[in-house]
């Protein structure tokens, strides 16, 4: 139903916001909880044309994964949007010289990824899934939010909309702010964290432009056949420089448009610089010319400035029935694509939430307060990872061997954690805290002493080296950081808790050591294993794998008679039970003798012979 007066005032659940989480938390709500009123409101039509510009066309593992797996909307990624080939990463080999692919230094992804991804325009999908949501059952408020009550504890939240018609009021027991940076719960509130002192010194801008028709030959004319079976172009490829990395994503399939942009540190590069297409365009001509020209070849469609990326929200499911998802709760840089992952979890979570309060389970409350832990304390790690980027990130050396680094806990930890829905488990979510505040919040955590490494090595002039994280012959035994160390993409372990993610853990924490001892080695020599802090950190390491191993076992010990996937033991239970082969056919041909004779006249009738 759509309406901008529908009789129904009063909703379980109301969603401000129709972007990109406003969206998805309003499908998944549907998918997950049969029976919710929902209400969606907002300004935008829903014509595709109506869709501003915005960060996020790249989907990574996680959000990729959501959206297909949760929303069930896989065929319509792959009829709609380009496929995603991994990440690309390009430093200028001279500065100032930088007019085709071969001026810079790369690392490409050499293979297909293991798990689908997805590059998508939002305008698009924001549109297709608002009609979606529609059609399930939710019923669309055009208007504008201009003010709001926050109920207390379980009492239903108030918000004045002005629509076509005039100021109307609508009442939700649970209220979802989507609406990006408006803030609107969040201003209420005094939510927002926006302070860089208290988001990791992290103060970043961004530049950004769509543009069509441009010609590919200037990114690459051919391919080199040596250099794996990925499309190079539908990466998503990032070009670094000083305090600052830009992006380049193909968002069309039918046309050649791409994303651009740039992320900017202010204390490298002022906003000032940047702010407008022509400054953007002075910007990339002098400094990533292949970008350029790349732009000059084609029509660019919009261009945006924002002055402020980077905040956060000091609460994100709220005790009294409210919430924060997608850019109303955080963002702080689009480096790994982390604010469509951190809205996936988010999403989850909020709707877990909102069922068993629903269904009045006993530890609701419980889950409400351990989601709200977990969601803030993985936005600080992402928060976390951005740190020292201004020093880092147009060092070759230095970045390569942090995309290394944070790709290990990627893909050993993260991606198997949200796989087996490991999020949603209470006893995880406590290891999780544990793990996070050893690994990246502590004072001298061992990711901030990695970093601080990477620094040392840039103020000693050494050398370093480039770390290809797509490779297996760059730290021992043949590992690469891609890799999942539990079979659950082969055997389809996607029950929750089927997955072991500890196995990742342990192993993720192991090759952390190691990658940690080379460094020490590169930058101090051997004798730098032998320091008291790397001493330290070298056993806390070792600790911490004893650790997993153990949780890993016992994890073994607990799904010892459970399938991989119930699902197919089902299958093989009744094919074992009941499979029996014969050697027959059902009959097909009628019985009746004349509809047979002429069935049979029919099929061996001599086609008509033309003489010429």
């Amino acid at each position: 139903m759509s309406s901008e007066e529908g009789s129904n005032r009063s909703f379980d659940v109301l969603i401000m916001g129709a972007g990109f989480a406003g969206l998805c938390q309003a499908r998944h709500l549907m998918l997950k909880v049969p029976g919710l009123r929902v209400g969606l409101i907002d300004p935008k039509g829903m014509d595709q044309a109506a869709r501003d510009l915005k960060v996020g066309e790249s989907l990574v593992e996680i959000s990729a994964m959501f959206l297909y797996r949760e929303l069930e909307l896989h065929e319509y990624l792959i009829e709609n949007h380009p496929p995603k080939y991994g990440l690309n990463f390009h430093w200028p080999k001279k500065i100032g010289k930088t007019d085709t692919i071969h001026d810079y230094h790369h690392i490409w992804t050499n293979g297909s990824p293991d798990l689908p991804s997805y590059q998508i325009n939002r305008a698009k999908f924001e549109a297709d899934l608002l009609q979606m949501c529609v059609e399930m059952g939710v019923e669309f408020i055009q208007g504008k939010v201009k003010d709001l009550t926050i109920g207390a504890a379980s009492e239903p939240h108030e918000v004045l909309v002005k629509t076509k018609s005039g100021a109307t009021k609508f009442s939700g027991r649970h209220l979802v702010d989507a609406a990006g940076r408006k803030f609107l719960i969040g201003r209420k509130l005094d939510n927002v964290v926006r302070d860089k002192d208290e988001l990791v010194g992290l103060e970043t801008g961004s530049a950004w432009l769509r543009v069509d028709d441009i010609d590919r030959d200037l990114f690459q004319t051919r391919r080199e056949e040596t250099n794996g079976s990925a499309s190079h172009y539908y990466g998503t490829n990032h070009w670094f420089g000083y305090g600052h990395w830009v992006w380049m994503i193909p968002i069309e399939k039918e046309s050649r448009a791409l994303s651009i942009g740039v992320v900017h540190h202010k204390n490298c590069i002022d906003g000032s610089k940047l702010n407008s297409r022509e400054k953007f365009l002075r910007f990339l001509k002098a400094n990533h010319r292949i970008l350029f020209n790349m732009i000059e070849s084609g029509t660019v469609l919009d261009f945006k400035y924002l002055p402020k990326v980077a905040h956060g929200s000091r609460e994100m499911i709220s005790k009294d029935q409210w919430y924060v998802i997608g850019e109303a709760a955080n963002m702080y840089d689009p480096f790994y694509s982390t604010g469509l992952v951190l809205a996936a979890h988010n999403i989850e979570l909020v709707t877990e939430v909102i069922r068993a309060k629903k269904a009045d389970e006993p530890d609701a409350e419980e889950k409400r307060e351990a989601y709200d832990g977990f969601i803030l304390k993985a936005s600080r790690i992402y928060n976390h990872v951005y740190q020292d980027h201004p020093k880092h990130l147009g060092d070759a050396n230095a970045m390569s061997w942090r995309i290394y680094m944070e790709s290990i806990f990627w893909f050993g930890v993260l991606v198997p954690m949200f796989t087996g829905k490991w999020h949603h488990q209470l006893d995880f979510i406590k290891q999780f805290h544990r793990i996070s505040d050893f690994f990246f919040l502590k004072n001298d955590s061992v990711i901030s002493s990695f970093y601080h490494e990477l620094t040392r090595a840039q103020e000693s002039g050494k050398t370093l080296g480039m770390l290809n994280y797509t490779r297996t012959d760059q730290l021992a035994f043949g590992y690469n950081p891609l890799r999942l160390w539990d079979s659950f993409r082969q055997n389809s372990k996607y029950e929750p808790r089927r997955l072991n993610v500890l196995l990742g853990i342990r192993n993720s924490i192991f090759y952390l050591g190691l990658l940690y001892a080379k460094l020490r080695v590169k930058n101090s020599g051997i004798f730098g294993l032998f320091e008291p802090k790397t001493v330290k950190h070298l056993f806390s390491l070792a600790g911490w794998t004893v650790y997993a191993a153990m949780g890993e076992l016992a994890h073994r010990f607990e799904v010892r008679n459970r399938p991989g996937n119930s699902q197919f033991a089902m299958e093989e239970a009744d094919f074992a039970a009941n499979y029996r082969y014969k050697e027959e056919l059902v009959e097909w041909v009628e019985e009746e003798a004349g509809k047979q004779g002429k069935a049979g006249a029919d099929v061996l009738a001599d086609p008509p012979v033309t003489t010429l």
